[in-house]
């Protein structure tokens, strides 16, 4: 590889031992290092990337401790490691069954050379789809599939992977989106930072491979798509399709293969697929005899142990929010006594009241000193308006701002006198006014540009600095 520039994968796979050995061998001829996430396969997945590891092959195998799929959390987490850890220039993210070639044949390593900042970089899609009736003796991947679909016709559903420079995300924060098919950032750079369809670079994509494959791929990948709290209306739309014809059909034979793979992100169910010969070019390649690529895929196993999986999960969640039912329970009870509960922390306050971190206490009441001590009695009586769940998720709030001197009192207190004179804790009434009245917690935090840049915190309903607190900062959202 040329040494002006390095170039690395990143990758998140699971369950994917049919194609993982032919993924990691071809594109190791094109990238300088590939990272790859285990997501807790249960097939041979990670054996077979260990084994590929032990060869010498340039690939950073990691295991996933959290089997959550946060898909979009965790390539960001490795888009930064690849930057930070590993340096790298150019960055591609892949999933196992992408494939990056040229459109001129040839090593696309010298494509991906040429690229610069503060471009980023799409390379089009193209589906590949099985033909039984020939290759049955080959196991690589790109020389065992090599029909595609004919999507120059414009109904077809284009769709593409980005490619990123690193100063992207080392100067403009870029974040990429589920699928990886574009980029977020701070509406402010929208001027700087331009998309480019690049002409040289395609990625040749092989979502179905066999039978077995399918309906493993589609069932366990459907039931991890809808568990997903990342999940937006439409996502996945083509896995979904899927699994209710594998429902419907109870098995199926190698021509519905064919038609899943021939419709895969097709957004035109009336248009005519038509097929072409347009095998990927492998000239260049060195290293692509599989070696441990030995079984067949397992589907009943991997839908089985997703299915455990999912229903520990919801058994796990179930006794948390028990746990906190409870726990309010509790606090609901302490609180029937309220009056009496003051009067037994008022001496409390007084002995520490020097401790406060805000100097406006002759504007405020002994109930305001209390409630600034222990802000839970505050948030306890708001619970009916608030619900447990984002009670709770206040009450860590609450902390995490307070820790992480993310309200700044002198501000807030000095651009909102009438605060001041309520003698109301500062990050209490941000957390349950302040935020709704578009006020500013310190001056570089604006909770409505927060809403605007980030939907799914708008959609969950929690304060934007409270979300930021407990997600955003370690998340490295825009502010």
């Amino acid at each position: 590889m040329d040494d002006n520039k390095k170039i690395f994968s990143i990758s998140m796979v699971k369950n994917e031992m049919d194609v993982i050995e032919s993924f990691v061998r071809y594109n190791c001829n094109i990238f300088d290092g590939m990272i790859i996430l285990d997501n807790g396969s249960t097939d041979d997945t990670i054996q077979i990337l260990n084994q590929l590891k032990n060869e010498g092959l340039s690939i950073f195998v990691l295991e996933d401790e959290d089997r959550n799929f946060d898909k979009i959390l965790k390539m960001n987490q490795l888009l930064h490691k690849a930057v930070n850890e590993f340096n790298a220039d150019i960055i591609v993210p892949l999933d196992a069954d992408e494939f990056i070639v040229s459109n001129h044949n040839g090593n696309p390593n010298k494509f991906l050379e040429k690229l610069e900042s503060p471009n980023y970089y799409v390379a089009k899609w193209k589906i590949y789809v099985p033909d039984f009736s020939k290759n049955e003796d080959k196991k690589f991947i790109p020389s065992k599939i090599t029909q595609v679909r004919d999507d120059s016709l414009e109904d077809r559903l284009d769709l593409y992977k980005v490619i990123l420079p690193k100063e992207l995300v080392i100067n403009y924060d870029v974040k990429l989106t589920r699928g990886s098919h574009t980029i977020t950032y701070d509406p402010k750079y929208e001027d700087i930072l331009k998309r480019v369809v690049n002409p040289d670079l395609q990625i040749a994509h092989f979502p179905i491979r066999s039978k077995e494959q399918t309906i493993s791929k589609v069932s366990v990948g459907w039931l991890n798509a809808i568990s997903s709290t990342e999940k937006r209306p439409g996502d996945s739309y083509h896995w979904k399709k899927i699994f209710s014809q594998i429902k419907e059909l109870e098995r199926i034979e190698d021509e519905d293969v064919v038609a899943f793979a021939s419709e895969f992100s097709h957004k035109n169910e009336e248009s005519i697929i038509k097929l072409e010969e347009d095998p990927v070019d492998i000239s260049y390649c060195k290293n692509i005899t599989l070696k441990y690529t030995n079984k067949k895929v397992n589907p009943m196993s991997n839908l089985l142990e997703a299915c455990e999986w999912l229903s520990l999960s919801y058994l796990n969640t179930k006794k948390e929010n028990n746990s906190l039912e409870e726990k309010f329970r509790k606090y609901k009870i302490k609180s029937m006594n309220f009056e009496h509960l003051l009067q037994q922390t008022a001496y409390k306050l007084e002995e520490t009241e020097n401790e406060l971190i805000f100097s406006t206490n002759r504007y405020r009441s002994l109930t305001q000193r209390i409630i600034s001590r222990f802000p839970s009695i505050f948030m306890f009586l708001k619970l009916t308006r608030t619900g447990i769940k984002n009670t709770f998720i206040n009450w860590r709030g609450y902390h995490a701002i307070k820790n992480n001197n993310l309200l700044n009192f002198g501000y807030y207190l000095s651009k909102n006198p009438d605060v001041k004179l309520t003698g109301q804790d500062p990050i209490i009434h941000y957390i349950y006014y302040g935020s709704n009245e578009g006020r500013k917690p310190n001056p570089e935090f604006d909770g409505e540009n927060y809403l605007k840049s980030h939907k799914d915190v708008k959609k969950s309903n929690i304060n934007p600095l409270v979300h930021y607190s407990l997600y955003g900062m370690e998340e490295k959202r825009i502010k």
